[in-house]
């Protein structure tokens, strides 16, 4: 009997073993679990973040649209093209209107309402777009840069 008694014992401890050994894996599955979904709503957070910005970006491009034209090149020419413009050149003008050091009475109420960060992405887009200007007439000569793609295109 007392034999029975210590292969119950051994059982019963034995098992209780198992059960917290479970109990300590379950935790730290949880644990992991856990870490994962913070992961991907740190992820899914930073997605979302990136869209908001895109679509910040792609409203205040359609705003320039109507006088600088879709793509940075203006259909008319009192309004200056701003695609292949230097990202520097553009932020500078860009924070010239905003701090009124440059005034205009449409530029000015424009850009008044969007923070420097946004600007810096405004100048960062249309510096990026192609101006798609091959060629450039000063005083009735083209300058060297395209002379030397027109003698490129002959050979």
């Amino acid at each position: 009997m007392f034999k029975y008694l210590i292969i119950l014992f051994l059982f019963l401890f034995s098992a209780t073993i198992s059960a917290e050994n479970s109990l300590v894996q379950s935790s730290e599955s949880v644990a992991i679990d856990s870490s994962i979904a913070l992961a991907e709503d740190e992820i899914n957070f930073d997605q979302a973040a990136e869209l908001a910005k895109q679509q910040r970006l792609k409203t205040q491009v359609e705003f320039c649209a109507p006088c600088h034209g879709k793509n940075g090149l203006s259909s008319l020419p009192i309004y200056p093209n701003l695609a292949g413009q230097h990202q520097q050149y553009l932020l500078k003008q860009l924070l010239a209107y905003k701090y009124r050091r440059r005034k205009d009475a449409v530029m000015s109420p424009m850009v008044s309402r969007l923070n420097e960060d946004e600007l810096v992405e405004l100048a960062h887009y249309y510096a990026s777009l192609s101006s798609d200007i091959s060629q450039v007439e000063i005083n009735g000569e083209f300058n060297e840069s395209s002379e030397a793609s027109e003698n490129t295109n002959e050979n």
